[in-house]
């Protein structure tokens, strides 16, 4: 009886000791395939995000372009007012104007970055930089806002007063020419007109700079998020 019990006894700790066994493989394999699963969707995110910041980056090197443009004929336009001006050829002030007058931006394709995802990625570092690269986009667009404003309240007015719109020469506009004269000297005379410009013009460095150093970001998000994909 008593060697009867004992074979039952053993026999039952075998049986515990394969249920928790099987346990314990049951749930490394759960494990395994809940980090593989996890792993999967941090890798789909990934390359959805790294197509969203090369489309930024190839439209943003665009738009910058027109940024420094803007940034350096308002310079220029800014340092040809005085009390007694220079005469410049009608189609060099057309250019300038056009200048003070156009503001490109940089609308982010921002779907994938703003995705509740982002926290799916397993590294701090790229982390970091998209949340760098946000606070330099929103300060990217205020500038934006703030050129748009000051165009709005103070320079569009003087331009329809002063200057005749359809003379505006770009590349991207149609050749055009109002019957109109336009007093050159009463623009480049005028003291309140050189407050705007340069006010515009700090407002385009500012917007260039902050344009310049987001393409800086996105270049190095574009790299760590290859770099993450080759491992």
């Amino acid at each position: 009886m008593e060697n009867k019990t004992s074979k039952y006894f053993k026999y039952a700790i075998g049986e515990i000791v394969l249920v928790v066994i099987g346990i314990l493989i049951a749930l490394q394999i759960n494990n395994w395939n809940e980090v593989n699963k996890k792993d999967a969707e941090e890798r789909e995110y990934l390359v959805n995000l790294l197509s969203e910041f090369e489309a930024n980056q190839e439209e943003l090197k665009r738009i910058n372009s027109y940024h420094r443009f803007v940034k350096l004929k308002t310079k220029e336009l800014s340092d040809l007012i005085n009390p007694d001006p220079k005469q410049i050829s009608l189609s060099k002030l057309d250019t300038l104007m056009w200048a003070v007058a156009f503001i490109p931006e940089f609308k982010a394709l921002n779907a994938m970055i703003s995705s509740e995802k982002l926290e799916t990625i397993n590294d701090y570092q790229l982390k970091n930089e998209i949340a760098n690269w946000r606070l330099t986009y929103e300060l990217y667009s205020y500038s934006l806002k703030l050129t748009y404003d000051q165009f709005n309240s103070h320079i569009y007015p003087f331009l329809t007063k002063n200057y005749q719109s359809k003379n505006f020469k770009h590349s991207i506009l149609k050749d055009d020419q109002s019957y109109f004269p336009v007093n050159q000297k009463s623009i480049l005379s005028n003291p309140v007109f050189e407050n705007q410009i340069k006010i515009r013009n700090i407002n385009a460095e500012m917007i260039f700079q902050r344009a310049t150093k987001l393409i800086d970001i996105q270049q190095s998000i574009i790299n760590d998020i290859e770099r993450k994909l080759e491992k």
